[in-house]
């Protein structure tokens, strides 16, 4: 079974509107819920983000993309989820202790928290992973793929 889900895009630069269509065939794995959450976080929905990404980390709660990313939705929405997002966050760093991302939206959790010593060794840590990344993280790229 698959299920075709439609996204708007819209370019307020050129007032362009154009309508992305993504097949998504329902079988177990983590990435079939994570691209998804990619795209909807391109588009901004955030509460719908937030449910592929949970629901990829149910199939797979080891899985530090969809911590990373759902971790970067909440300190968007500030207030109490950011401690959550720092849950997620600390939870990721365990799993993957170069994950340079991780590092860097930990330090912005930290600092809107006031801890601005420790969000300073976050982002020192964070530009030093990514100093040392040989590879582009696709997951990264994938908003400017879709302009």
């Amino acid at each position: 079974m698959h299920s075709i889900i439609m996204f708007q895009e819209h370019d307020i630069g050129r007032d362009i509107s154009r309508t992305v269509i993504f097949f998504n065939y329902y079988y177990s794995s983590h990435g079939s819920r994570f691209f998804p959450g990619l795209l909807l976080e391109a588009q901004f929905l955030h509460k719908e983000a937030l449910m592929a990404f949970s629901f990829a980390l149910s199939i797979d709660p080891d899985y530090v993309p969809s911590m990373v990313c759902m971790a970067g939705i909440l300190r968007n929405i500030g207030g109490n989820s950011l401690s959550i997002a720092r849950t997620y966050l600390r939870n990721a760093l365990r799993l993957e202790p170069t994950h340079h991302r991780a590092w860097l939206i930990l330090g912005l959790v930290l600092k809107a928290e006031g801890s601005l010593q420790e969000a300073a060794d976050c982002f020192k840590a964070a530009y030093e992973l990514r100093e040392l990344s040989p590879i582009q993280d696709f997951s990264e790229q994938l908003p400017i793929m879709l302009h």
